[in-house]
């Protein structure tokens, strides 16, 4: 009994200590070419999450891409930011892959609570001759012109709607706009970016967990049927007919995807094709493609037949057309973060760990510099630093760190960290997957501190 105690006494103790503690995690893009059959990978981009605990609350930012399109023989990424826990809010930004110092701010919802009801988190990109339209977005955000030099934001004329209105789908010369009130319009669109309506769309809006599952994403599938996507974690197969005011629901999924008159879409962890009869305006054929599948395994393009999708530790490309796997790659799953891969013509995109940093800081605060020894120690293939920044008198400034590995010719083989940071203790993972067995150092310099440690890569 008095043993039970002491725990919990030194549990309550240890949480009273530590005043706030973040896991860090950085990473890029590993971009695969799967028309190559020799591994044929390059990394492109920087990505970053957070999540933590400070003061009892629970906080996390992303930074990571969701969608990578080309566009004029370059490619581009589209980065989704977002804040939960001690502030809230939702961004996106462009950035231009082969320069990753070229961003373009694009879109800032701010906080959750003020911006409209109908945002939706997600947004899907086709490309036009001056730029891209980012559908999903408040009108007056929804298409961003790309030069060699910059990202601009197009000003839509819109005066017949409210702003917080939102382009939902791009047919042919028309869009559709969905207003806050849930009223849902075809409309017209010029070279001047005025936006008009010419008729007003009837949605038909089943409920789907206690919540409403109106269509948020519409893309073409057939001359006058069109695959609209919700944000619930269902999507629905919507048919609009040019000549009348209707829009019938289809078919309910995880996950759909037009392609050639056909619907692929992802039910209960099996991926299903189901051609469309144009004549009859149904789907009667449907066939089971793949199985064991989840929802965040599975990566639609933007356009196309190659689809990809995690299985174990193995990335797969499956051509829709051919109706089988095209290309296959074992990886290592735990140095790829758990995103949803991301495919285009060529390449296949994993957002890949490059390191994982673990801050905590705790009364009494550090007052010494440290380097400890990595743990665990012969390793293979991955291996933690653990270093301590201390508070040195009134001096609490944040000050340039690095650590970096070394192998035992001297050569430099990785820089773990090279930034500000602040005094806490830090913990780096150094994964030394792609290096050939033998002795490592590893080294760190902080302001007038540094020192090096040994380390023992054995395979």
């Amino acid at each position: 009994m008095n043993r039970f105690i002491l725990i919990i006494l030194l549990s309550l103790i240890s949480s009273v200590l530590v005043k706030s503690q973040r896991t860090v995690e950085y990473g890029n893009l590993l971009r695969i070419n799967y028309k190559n059959t020799d591994l044929d990978t390059s990394s492109i981009g920087s990505w970053i999450t957070t999540n933590g605990v400070y003061e009892g609350r629970e906080f996390s930012s992303h930074s990571e891409y969701y969608k990578v399109f080309n566009y004029n023989g370059s490619t581009y990424g589209l980065i989704h930011n977002s804040e939960w826990g001690l502030l809230a809010g939702f961004g996106l930004d462009f950035e231009k892959l082969e320069n990753s110092d070229k961003t373009g701010y694009f879109h800032d919802y701010g906080e959750y609570d003020i911006i409209s009801p109908f945002t939706i988190f997600n947004s899907n990109i086709i490309p036009d001759d001056n730029g891209v339209y980012l559908l999903n977005g408040e009108i007056q955000q929804c298409f961003v012109e790309i030069t060699d030099d910059s990202f601009i934001k197009s000003q839509f004329n819109f005066q017949d709607f409210d702003e917080h209105s939102m382009i939902i789908g791009l047919l042919n010369e028309h869009v559709i706009v969905v207003t806050q009130e849930y009223n849902f319009y075809l409309c017209s669109i010029d070279n001047l970016y005025t936006i008009a309506p010419v008729k007003p769309i009837y949605v038909e809006s089943p409920v789907v967990n206690g919540m409403e599952a109106l269509p948020n994403f519409v893309s073409r599938l057939h001359e006058s049927y069109y695959l609209g996507n919700t944000n619930y974690g269902v999507s629905l197969i919507y048919q609009y007919i040019p000549d009348s005011l209707q829009v019938n629901s289809v078919i309910y999924t995880d996950k759909a995807y037009a392609y050639d008159n056909t619907i692929y879409y992802l039910k209960d962890h099996i991926l299903f094709k189901n051609q469309f009869d144009s004549l009859s305006g149904s789907y009667d054929q449907k066939t089971e493609l793949l199985n064991g599948l989840y929802w965040e395994d599975l990566g639609f393009p933007e356009a196309g037949s190659a689809i990809t999708y995690w299985k174990g530790d193995t990335i797969f490309v499956y051509d829709l057309d051919k109706e089988k796997n095209i290309y296959e790659q074992s990886l290592n799953r735990y140095n790829y973060s758990n995103n949803t891969p991301l495919i285009d013509s060529q390449y296949v995109y994993l957002h890949k760990t490059v390191k994982i940093t673990e801050v905590k800081q705790s009364d009494p605060t550090p007052n010494k510099f440290n380097l400890s020894q990595n743990y665990p120690n012969p390793f293979n293939p991955t291996t933690t630093i653990r270093y301590t920044i201390p508070f040195l008198g009134k001096e609490k400034r944040s000050g340039l760190v690095t650590l970096k590995v070394n192998d035992i010719l001297g050569r430099e083989v990785a820089t773990l960290v090279n930034e500000q940071q602040k005094p806490g203790i830090y913990v780096v993972e150094f994964n030394g997957d792609n290096f050939p067995s033998g002795v490592y150092f590893y080294s760190i310099t902080a302001g007038i501190y540094s020192n090096t440690r040994k380390m023992l890569l054995l395979k």
